[in-house]
């Protein structure tokens, strides 16, 4: 509790700078990919992956090739062994250094279920590698949308009725993520728990908490 105290006023002090002008918040950040790593509380050894709607590409990396595709409905097993990620498919599989999961359309959805718990739903990108600081575990990295990222935010974060509110904390919701995502090195910017903000995908999402985000 006392840390996301701290990082609630923290993220409302650059608020109040940015609205007065010594911070900038630019309008084209509404085009801002976050990092946050998923389930980043919790030991992954191995997940399954389903696209929800739509066609998910995958591939190795920044390479364009690729390697599968899964489409909507279908699951795919991930996991790690000797420093690698491998890809169950149906009868096939393969390893590699990483596994990058790619939608081929805009706002598609897809699942991770960890082997202990159920299936969350993003957008986005996923980025998967092994977990050099647990053997055998995953690192699980989401390139979510800025937008969809606010909106999932304020929905988990802010649970008054109170439409002026849910403004507000949109606003220190996307104020946060740019710039906790400017000082960020890494493979990601951001944790999916109160570490930085709570984060749980699509499904906590209210039209209220879309509406927040998108108006301001």
């Amino acid at each position: 509790m006392a840390l996301r105290m701290h990082r609630f006023l923290t993220a409302l002090c650059l608020v109040l700078l940015a609205a007065a002008g010594v911070i900038p918040v630019r309008a084209q950040d509404a085009g801002h990919l976050v990092r946050v790593r998923l389930f980043d509380a919790d030991r992954v050894d191995r997940v399954t992956l389903r696209a929800v709607d739509g066609t998910l590409r995958l591939t190795t990396g920044t390479d364009a090739n690729t390697l599968a595709r899964l489409d909507a409905g279908e699951n795919a097993t991930l996991g790690t062994r000797s420093g690698e990620v491998y890809m169950r498919l149906g009868q096939g599989g393969l390893y590699a250094k990483s596994l990058h999961v790619r939608p081929t359309t805009r706002g598609a959805r897809w699942s991770i279920a960890p082997q202990d718990g159920g299936p969350r739903t993003y957008t986005g990108t996923l980025a998967i590698h092994a977990d050099t600081a647990q053997p055998d575990g995953l690192q699980l990295v989401n390139a979510v949308p800025l937008e969809d990222y606010v909106a999932s935010v304020v929905a988990s974060e802010y649970t008054l009725d109170d439409t002026e509110g849910m403004k507000a904390m949109a606003v220190v919701a996307r104020t946060y993520a740019l710039r906790a995502s400017a000082a960020a090195s890494g493979a990601y910017d951001h944790v999916d728990h109160v570490g930085s903000q709570v984060y749980r995908g699509t499904a906590p999402i209210t039209a209220d908490a879309r509406a927040a985000a998108e108006a301001t």
